[in-house]
């Protein structure tokens, strides 16, 4: 392929395959009513799944039951207008995007509703061939109007991807199938932007068009084109699902599923211990990975990815917004002994700003201070803090998500820093009320852990001003230009100077610490397989597609 030639991809439109496996015996464990009266192949015999796309074929391989642990409840369906952890992994079975990418540790791209695809030698133009056989669940064909209505609401209604799509110069839609995205400049990472997350879940345009996202009602009862359609939802208990047999995609494996809300995480691996769960949709604690792994009858996968936490730093805040406060805590931090209490050896302490599973972005030059207490007391002296009679300096607000692995990592920051005089003030909250709170910015200091990545280009969510995950409200004009410059081109030695100079930059202002970067564990029970595929699944963890008995 010469470099003058647009990028295709080959139409793959039958990529779901046949699968055999048992049936999922459900008496005696405690499963949702629901699940229990649509039963399964009791005969105790390997069932096939039917399953050419848009077939009709009734799926046959029984029901499941995933515990959304450390959530309590959801406020929508509809993860392009916002995030919604409580139906985050439910909304990646109802809907389909334009593209997917898999977990690891290729990161690739796959059809999804695309059949194909070609980007122009300039980045600037990037046109979608859609699959003509998908429909939505009422019945109606996806069209390119689906696709235009979905990408023009996300930036109109700054929606999580907003801030990647703003590029986004104008929609066309030639027929009903074709539709092409014409950019006010060139962006080589548009593609890992739609595909990572289910931020750009397509919505049906007969429903969503000329009105308000905010107050629509199929928010609460959506409507996708995805492998399982909606099927109920009780607050603050479970949302069900039930198999589309006429999935463009082929016939999804189970015929019905149950989401259940589960706030702690002990109630969650008692119930797939139990066999009451079959999965737990969001990674356990890291420090209880290891015994996890040796637990009889339960499966740990931990595919490389990009995961990184981070404390931050609110730059509007005083005494954050002193940069000598901000590397005083930098300094004082040890996340050798965070890293190794927390995660038990799971992750890997951070070094810099970035994470090393992008390796050709990385600038391993580009370093935080060494652990030094003595240090981190001079700095602070310097800044004019002086302890008081306690003992004590000055205290910080601290949001954290109620998650015990947060909760963990929150409680050795708080020992930590309070060797150099300074308080911790502990703000636990359950993840919905932590987004809604992290936005306001009415906290000093804020642990959380993104992806990053794989695309370098998601680290402007983060740092970038205004970006979605903007937990600190930094903003620097020439680091927003470095990441323009960085997806003007496709080469990586290229667009990696960018990078490179972004963390130097992000080095010297401080607007976050990085503590470790870790592989998101998945913990499922052994009698099952398949949560991650890697030939075009409809989510980059939690593939409910191909799942089998083991």
């Amino acid at each position: 392929m010469s470099a003058d030639e647009p990028h295709r991809v080959p139409a793959r439109v039958s990529r779901r395959q046949a699968l055999r496996f048992g049936a999922l015996g459900v008496a005696g464990l405690g499963l949702a009513p629901w699940l229990v009266a649509c039963g399964t192949d009791d005969s105790g015999s390997a069932a096939t799944t039917g399953g050419t796309a848009g077939s009709g074929t009734a799926p046959t391989g029984g029901n499941m039951v995933v515990a959304l642990n450390g959530m309590s409840d959801t406020a929508g369906f509809n993860q392009s207008l916002a995030y919604d952890g409580g139906s985050q992994f439910p909304s990646t079975l109802i809907f389909s995007r334009l593209t997917v990418m898999d977990y690891g540790p290729e990161f690739a791209i796959h059809p999804q509703l695309a059949t194909s695809w070609e980007v122009s030698p300039d980045a600037k133009e990037y046109t979608f061939t859609l699959d003509p056989k998908a429909m939505w669940h009422d019945g109606k064909p996806v069209t390119s109007e689906d696709v235009k209505v979905t990408y023009e609401g996300i930036i109109a209604n700054s929606g999580p991807a907003a801030g990647l799509l703003k590029v986004i110069k104008t929609i066309e839609t030639p027929d009903a199938h074709t539709v092409k995205f014409l950019l006010s400049e060139s962006n080589a990472a548009l593609l890992y932007a739609i595909s990572v997350y289910p931020r750009t879940s397509i919505l049906p345009a007969h429903l969503y068009s000329g009105t308000d996202w905010k107050t629509n009602p199929a928010n609460m009862a959506p409507v996708g084109s995805g492998p399982y359609k909606f099927a109920g939802y009780t607050p603050g208990q479970q949302i069900l699902l039930e198999a589309n047999p006429d999935y463009f995609g082929g016939t999804p494996s189970l015929s019905k599923v149950a989401f259940q809300f589960v706030p702690t995480e002990q109630t969650a691996l008692a119930g797939l211990r139990s066999g009451q769960f079959q999965a737990l949709a969001f990674p356990p604690s890291l420090t209880l990975v290891g015994g996890l792994q040796k637990e009889a009858g339960v499966a740990v996968e931990a595919p490389p990815g990009p995961w990184s936490c981070y404390l931050g730093f609110n730059q509007a805040r005083t005494p954050i917004d002193d940069l000598q406060v901000r590397q005083a805590i930098t300094t004082a931090i040890d996340r050798a002994t965070i890293t190794s209490r927390v995660t038990a050896g799971v992750a890997t302490a951070a070094t810099g700003p970035f994470v090393p599973s992008t390796p050709w972005a990385f600038d391993e030059k580009a370093a935080y201070p060494a652990f030094d207490v003595a240090a981190a007391n001079a700095l602070l002296d310097t800044a004019g803090h002086a302890r008081g009679a306690d003992g004590n300096r000055f205290s910080l607000s601290f949001l954290v998500s109620s998650n015990d692995f947060y909760n963990d990592v929150a409680q050795v920051l708080k020992s930590q820093l309070a060797e150099v005089g300074i308080v911790l003030e502990i703000n636990l909250v359950d993840r919905p009320t932590f987004m809604a709170q992290a936005k306001e910015l009415n906290h000093d200091v804020i642990i959380d852990a993104l992806w990053i990545g794989p695309d370098p280009n998601e680290w402007a969510q983060q740092i970038g001003t205004g970006g979605a995950y903007n937990r600190t409200g930094y903003s620097n004009e020439e680091i927003d230009a470095l990441f323009l410059e960085g997806v003007a081109s496709s080469d990586e030695a290229t667009r990696a100077e960018s990078y490179f100079k972004i963390q130097e930059i992000v080095v010297e202002d401080l607007p976050y610490t990085n503590i470790f970067a870790a592989p998101y564990s998945f913990v499922h029970s052994a009698g099952w397989k398949g949560f991650f595929s890697q030939d075009g699944s409809i989510s980059y963890r939690l593939d409910l597609t191909k799942v089998t008995k083991a």
